[in-house]
């Protein structure tokens, strides 16, 4: 088989979806191609050996960069739960998949010496995640857990925080414009730290306890974002990227094998690195069969 028709057959499964058996019959029934199931996953497996260095290289690219997203989802390997890993940032996407949610993964596929800033939601091994510059955690996720408590319990307090989250994330527009003045700025940035301060001093109910809780525990996280122009106040880039895990597994139900899944969190980075650095995923398919393929990291 020739390159063009391996990076096809590649650019059908991991992108496309299309499991092995479709992909037999489609080959055979559009490409005019016989080709097994076997010789599928020798493609498959054959182009993630010849991917490993573009792959570590996108893990130092997504490292390099000023704030990194981060996110996990469950899926099924056999009769086994393991869990699909994504780091991100606005020029790399890294995948990855272990057994554990816990932060031996983070150790394992991350580690501990980014310097940048981490995006994501509250838990706990994201939390625990070195990151030097600090975390922002996302707004959308606390935003739904205050609308419930409005919804159900009524409660003014959530009300009062989701407004003042919403101003917060409005002015930060603002106050990043380029003939801002940063002495205001930070000014500005100093009261939207005390005004929090103050809501997280109110008198809550026990509905609103756990939550309140939440936003003491983890306070110097959520205002994070209006310190930067640039460092987003939510986490749905990284949902978005880990959203592909939950279509995989709808369309194909899981993985037969832990090689399978590492094989496709492979060539998903590839992939998805491609298409954010403006490259045509099938080409970017093509220049791995012939080792030419590499991505460009951010300047700083």
């Amino acid at each position: 088989f020739g390159n063009k028709l391996k990076s096809t057959i590649v650019y059908l499964n991991v992108l496309q979806l299309i499991p092995y058996k479709r992909l037999e019959d489609l080959s055979r029934d559009v490409l005019g191609v016989s080709i097994s199931k076997a010789s599928i996953e020798n493609i498959i497996e054959s182009s993630t050996k010849k991917a490993g260095p573009v792959y570590q290289s996108i893990l130092s690219i997504v490292k390099k960069s000023s704030w990194v997203g981060s996110d996990e989802t469950s899926k099924k390997v056999g009769l086994k739960k393991c869990w699909d890993w994504v780091w991100q940032s606005e020029h790399a996407t890294f995948y990855a998949v272990d057994y554990s949610r816990g932060y031996h993964a983070v150790q394992t596929h991350f580690g501990d010496m980014y310097k940048g800033v981490l995006v994501h939601d509250c838990y706990a091994a994201q939390n625990k995640t070195h990151a030097q510059s600090g975390h922002q955690l996302c707004h959308v996720h606390i935003q739904r857990d205050l609308k419930f408590l409005i919804d159900v319990y009524h409660s003014a307090w959530a009300y009062r925080v989701t407004h003042f989250l919403r101003k917060a994330q409005k002015a930060r527009g603002h106050i990043w414009a380029s003939d801002f003045d940063p002495d205001k700025r930070q000014k500005i940035i100093q009261h939207y730290q005390d005004s929090f301060n103050s809501l997280l001093k109110m008198p809550v109910n026990k509905t609103c306890l756990r939550l309140w809780k939440r936003l003491i525990k983890h306070k110097e996280k959520w205002l994070f974002f209006m310190s930067s122009s640039h460092v987003p106040w939510h986490n749905n880039s990284s949902e978005q990227a880990i959203r592909m895990a939950k279509v995989k597994q709808k369309i194909s139900g899981c993985f037969r094998s832990f090689r399978g899944a590492e094989r496709h969190a492979v060539l998903l980075s590839v992939i998805q690195t491609a298409k954010k650095q403006r490259i045509n995923p099938l080409e970017a398919i093509y220049q791995l069969q012939s080792h030419s393929l590499s991505f460009s990291a951010p300047s700083s």
